[in-house]
């Protein structure tokens, strides 16, 4: 078992929500969070890393921004070819599914 306690560049300036962990590839888990900045909280931003299951980060930690935000109830998933996806409302109402494919 290994264990990642916390993962931050700044812990004292941000704080992360909504984390979501889909598997990625053949050994590794594509984790998603919301980053809160501690001073500005309505500019929060939505991040990806790759972490393999040795729980070495494979991917650093990077900004998505062209994403709608997602929400503590959307839930990752994984098509049969092996592509992430999930489901998230809008702000005009409406559903959007995301597909992230995986790394060859």
């Amino acid at each position: 078992l290994i264990r990642l306690t916390h993962y931050s560049d700044h812990p004292q300036l941000y704080k992360a929500q909504n984390i979501k962990s889909a598997p990625y590839g053949e050994d590794s888990v594509l984790v998603a969070w919301e980053r809160i900045p501690a001073e500005s909280p309505e500019k929060n931003s939505t991040w990806f890393a790759v972490v393999n299951k040795n729980g070495t980060v494979e991917k650093a930690p990077e900004e998505v921004k062209d994403l709608d935000k997602f929400y503590n109830s959307d839930d990752f998933f994984t098509f049969p070819n092996g592509d992430i996806g999930w489901i998230t409302g809008t702000s005009d109402y409406k559903l959007k599914l995301y597909r992230l494919k995986p790394k060859s």
